[in-house]
């Protein structure tokens, strides 16, 4: 990610982008083209709000600058964006309260039914080199409760609070997550979903549009709302929920493949 958290404002980025995906690129420090030829396609696709076609125009873009994205080794990246659907929900693609509220129970279940027979050794092994292991994208869920949960409880347990705007990924990399194991990671990750949902479910949908006023911006301080924050990390969620789901297929396959050449 490039360095800082900005909000749409000063981007040199083509307006064809749209509202959503620039505030977004710009709230993860993507302000001009050079910062982009530092990112792999997937790390952008992985930033809510940004999709393969915004994608797409950043690609045309670059290549009008002789530049390109990352890839994963380092070097030009010539492959093509990974696809990723925008999410389904109320206008312009946010999700619903409903959906929300739907998506935030399950993340813990679902995970657990997914890795509940699978071995440490392979909750910590990545599908390919430099792709992220289950254990390192429940670091990265953890993260992003951190930071979004985190958000959204002081939104509706505080009058507009004051949020110094931070990047999960950015927050990742100050913790020692990806260094925990994966059963009392898990354990941790189910307390932090536990506390959360303790403090949303009772409460109607109306608090949803109840607002921090977040700085670290662009643009200066500017107004976000719990229901923001709950689409972002749901969305997320969802998606990883289908990562972590490959990842395991991957590794299993891997190991049904060893397991028949040593017969």
């Amino acid at each position: 990610m490039a360095g800082g958290n900005e909000a749409a404002g000063k981007t040199e980025l083509t307006p064809r982008l749209g509202k959503v995906a620039s505030r977004e690129l710009a709230l993860n420090g993507y302000t001009r083209y050079e910062q982009l030829t530092a990112a792999t396609r997937q790390q952008l696709l992985d930033i809510h709000g940004v999709g393969p076609k915004a994608i797409h125009i950043l690609e045309e873009e670059l290549r009008g600058r002789g530049l390109s994205f990352l890839a994963l080794d380092g070097s030009a990246s010539t492959d093509r964006a990974l696809p990723r659907k925008h999410n389904e929900g109320g206008p312009g693609g946010e999700l619903t309260i409903d959906q929300i509220m739907t998506i935030l129970p399950q993340t813990v279940p679902s995970l657990a039914a997914l890795t509940n027979d699978v071995s440490p050794a392979a909750l910590h092994a990545p599908p390919k080199p430099g792709e992220w292991s289950v254990n390192d994208v429940l670091a990265h869920l953890r993260a992003c409760s951190d930071v979004l949960g985190g958000n959204i409880v002081r939104i509706m347990t505080e009058d507009t609070p004051a949020v110094k705007a931070l990047s999960p990924r950015t927050h990742m990399r100050r913790t020692d997550y990806p260094a925990w194991q994966f059963e009392p990671a898990f354990e941790a990750f189910n307390r932090q979903r536990s506390e959360l949902l303790a403090v949303v479910q009772p409460l109607p949908t109306t608090a949803w549009e109840r607002t921090a006023m977040v700085s670290g911006l662009v643009g200066g301080p500017a107004p976000r709302s719990a229901h923001y924050y709950g689409d972002w990390m749901a969305g997320h969620e969802r998606a990883h929920v289908k990562h972590i789901a490959r990842i395991v297929a991957h590794v299993r396959d891997h190991s049904a493949n060893f397991r028949a050449k040593g017969r």
